[in-house]
């Protein structure tokens, strides 16, 4: 549903810098590292803080100063599949003449915050809420600078529209350590200040193929994306293509997310299409699991055959991660490879992917399952409330996500259940058309 801007905003909307303009940085600009951080969360807010060893930047000024700060913002960029917005800016102050503005040169800790909703109006003078706020914590350069990434999932926006959000700016508290040490904080509760909120206008998502749309919102399973719905259209788009354009369609998601660190995760969504929508071409050949920080079963393991889709599972036609997040050094393995895999020794599948039971069913079949109770006790523990977790989040709006309670606490298990019979009542089922989970039994 289209949003309308509101006829009258108190904000007028940004323009580009001009003569303000935000430069390239200097390989001779002041640096500051960090030496360790710190974050906190409570009913109040959050903090962060972070001690810096700070070198070449100029001294503080005194408060006269730092309250005459304003901030020249830049038009937001967007990439090329129209998830993340590149916010930049720069921190100024009048110059002797007031009537124009120079960077600052000092060390400066800042939140850059944007509204969750189009067109909204936000009072920030007594802080921030994280349920219509978004925020980014930053350093600035020598010059004042800074810049932002902002998943455009984690806000309320319509694609295929132009529209303008709140900015503003709050900034950090800084305590003196020793020498150049400096301790900053950050917190949710700092007023943002007045003279730097802006409506910025972001821009409309590029035009995309229907394919590589649905490998996109596929990316991030199971973790920032647990709707393993969207990988199951995916999969079900990319086998009408036929193989080769199925992989052509892979690559060109991979080349639109190389450059773009923010996007590592959302790469992983590769490896499961080609698990879920490739076989081996031999018998006895398998798709080797991928090397990155996810473990499920050693290769050694008298167990590992069980796993033919290692780290994953497919039961009754729908996707669950089972393997856990580990830690490691090192380069994770690029999704590339298994696009090579898929072309040299894999074949397409001969049907599309169709549940044949709803998520929970088929979730408790798999936590019932003799392969599932024979793994590592503590990582069925974190496998159990993740696979609950992902089973629900295909059938959004229709049952409750299970509470925020320890994964062994006895009424964990009660809610489960009682989620399972009550997926059973409604009679959930697939529906092929929709490509999507719905209640096919009326509500008593």
């Amino acid at each position: 549903m289209a949003i309308i801007a509101r006829p009258c905003l108190m904000f007028v909307l940004v323009s580009l810098v001009g003569s303000c303009a935000i430069g390239q940085d200097d390989k001779n600009e002041p640096r500051a590292s960090t030496s360790g951080s710190s974050w906190r969360s409570d009913s109040r807010g959050w903090t962060r803080t972070s001690n810096y060893e700070v070198t070449g930047y100029a001294d503080r000024p005194d408060a006269r100063v730092l309250n005459s700060v304003t901030v020249h913002w830049e038009l937001p960029e967007i990439d090329p599949l129209g998830n993340t917005c590149t916010v930049r800016g720069q921190l100024r102050i009048p110059t002797g003449d007031r009537e124009n503005t120079k960077p600052i040169e000092w060390f400066r800790g800042v939140i850059v915050y944007v509204a969750r909703q189009p067109y909204a109006v936000l009072n920030w003078s007594n802080g921030t809420n994280e349920k219509d706020t978004l925020e980014r914590t930053r350093v600035v350069s020598g010059l004042g600078r800074f810049q932002v990434s902002i998943d455009l999932r984690d806000i309320e926006r319509d694609r295929e529209l132009e529209q303008s959000f709140q900015f503003g700016l709050a900034l950090a508290e800084h305590e003196a350590i020793t020498g150049r040490s400096e301790r900053v904080v950050w917190s949710s509760q700092t007023p943002v200040e007045a003279s730097t909120i802006q409506m910025l206008s972001v821009p409309a998502a590029p035009q995309l193929s229907r394919e590589i749309e649905l490998i996109n919102q596929a990316g991030g399973w199971p973790y920032s994306n647990r709707d393993g719905t969207a990988l199951i259209r995916a999969v079900n788009a990319l086998r009408k293509l036929g193989k080769e354009r199925a992989l052509l369609a892979l690559e060109d998601y991979i080349h639109l997310t190389d450059e773009n660190y923010d996007y590592n995760g959302d790469q992983e969504t590769v490896f499961w299409i080609i698990r879920l929508l490739f076989e081996p071409i031999l018998l006895d050949d398998s798709i080797p699991p991928p090397a990155i920080y996810l473990h499920l079963i050693d290769h050694d393991s008298a167990d590992f055959p069980m796993w033919p889709l290692n780290p994953i599972d497919r039961v009754e036609d729908i996707p669950f991660m089972v393997g856990i997040q580990t830690a490691g050094s090192g380069m994770p393995e690029h999704p590339s490879s298994h696009i090579e895999w898929a072309r040299r020794h894999g074949v397409i599948r001969d049907e599309p992917l169709r549940p044949t039971k709803h998520p929970l069913a088929a979730a408790e079949q798999l936590l019932r399952s003799k392969k599932f109770s024979r793994l590592h006790e503590q990582l069925r523990g974190i496998a159990v409330t993740s696979i609950r977790s992902q089973a629900l989040a295909m059938i959004p709006g229709i049952l409750e996500p299970l509470p925020d309670i320890r994964h062994d606490a006895p009424e964990r298990q009660a809610h489960w259940e009682a989620r399972l019979r009550e997926a059973d009542r409604l009679g959930i089922t697939w529906d092929v058309e929709m490509q999507s989970f719905v209640v096919s039994s009326p509500a008593r």
